[in-house]
């Protein structure tokens, strides 16, 4: 039974041989783009086009543009 436990407990401790046979690790950042869809692309890179946008980059502008909505409304309606 302790062979048994022993030899369970050093497979789970020891990495997988496909770990040691790949070499060095690739990261990737993809963020949010959808690997089979359109490529997308920077805000400033194509302001005009915002359907090609980075999801992230149309979050960022949504937000700065209600900052700057809600910025003016306080300063014309005088608070």
């Amino acid at each position: 039974m302790n062979a048994i436990v022993r030899s369970a407990s050093n497979n789970l401790l020891r990495p997988a041989r496909s770990v040691l046979t790949k070499g060095p690790l690739q990261q990737t950042r993809t963020f949010a783009a959808d690997p089979h869809g359109p490529a997308k692309v920077n805000c400033w890179e194509a302001p005009t086009e915002i359907g090609n946008w980075k999801e992230e980059h149309i979050v960022l502008v949504v937000l700065g543009a209600w900052a700057v909505g809600i910025t003016s409304a306080l300063k014309y309606f005088g608070k």
